[in-house]
């Protein structure tokens, strides 16, 4: 939090310091839609009527007001104003999202880092794209993370392709300062499996005669473990009538 001084110097009609007659003087804030806040705190009569308070920034906004009064009367001279901007990046207020909690193998989902500052504003200083790096942890799945974007106002995206099946957890660093704030996760489901099929001979002519089927299932990305399931074979169409048999897969499936 930043803070900066306010004072308040009474003076007489003439433009004198040191009035006589003063049983009281205060600071407050405008409020409003929009605005900026603060907080005030440690008044003090330094003397010779002269008063100074301690303003701490809190939400950023548009300019707020600082008001002044003696003896309950508002001072009527110019009045000053106080633009609160974002403070610097911290751990615990910024967050880590994911488009989709699932997602197959093979396919993408945005991953998104809101960076705030203590108080929860937008755009913090210290964030940029040469220090957002976001993870993928403590699970069994993996995947890739491609493109990384800064969506502007302190927001950052880049891709996650899932490859190995299963699940993770999502979080970022920020030159390299690990969020604090609850991470998101990802599950990596199985994805689509490339098949080829053989046969042993390649022409089977003669009646009667038997053919040996190979099928051969690997996964459409590398790496991104052994396929699961069964396969089925039919004879043309798939249908009851058609089917031939099925086997569970193995390393490669030979049915």
């Amino acid at each position: 939090n930043t803070t900066t001084t306010l004072t308040l110097t009474a003076l007489d009609a003439a433009g004198n310091a040191n009035p006589t007659g003063i049983a009281s003087a205060a600071f407050s804030l405008s409020t409003g839609t929009g605005l900026s806040t603060g907080a005030l705190s440690g008044f003090s009569n330094i003397g010779n009527e002269t008063y100074t308070e301690t303003f701490t920034g809190l939400l950023v906004g548009t300019p707020l007001t600082v008001n002044a009064s003696i003896n309950g009367g508002a001072v009527t001279s110019t009045l000053p104003t106080i633009t609160v901007t974002p403070g610097a990046f911290n751990a615990g207020q910024s967050t880590v999202s994911v488009g989709s909690g699932a997602v197959v193998s093979g396919n993408t989902t945005t991953v998104t880092l809101t960076s705030r500052d203590i108080n929860g504003n937008a755009n913090p200083t210290g964030v940029s794209l040469g220090n957002v790096v976001f993870t993928a942890t403590g699970g069994t799945s993996t995947g890739n993370f491609t493109g990384l974007t800064n969506a502007g106002n302190g927001v950052y995206t880049e891709t996650f392709t899932g490859v190995t099946a299963g699940s993770n957890t999502i979080s970022a660093t920020v030159n390299n300062q690990p969020l604090t704030s609850s991470a998101a996760s990802v599950t990596v489901t199985p994805g689509v499996s490339v098949v080829s099929v053989s046969a042993t001979p390649a022409s089977g002519d003669v009646f009667g005669q038997s053919v040996a089927l190979t099928a051969s299932v690997v996964p459409a990305i590398t790496g991104a473990g052994t396929p699961t399931g069964t396969v089925s074979f039919y004879d043309g169409s798939i249908s009851s009538l058609n089917f031939l048999g099925a086997h569970n897969l193995s390393t490669p499936a030979v049915v």
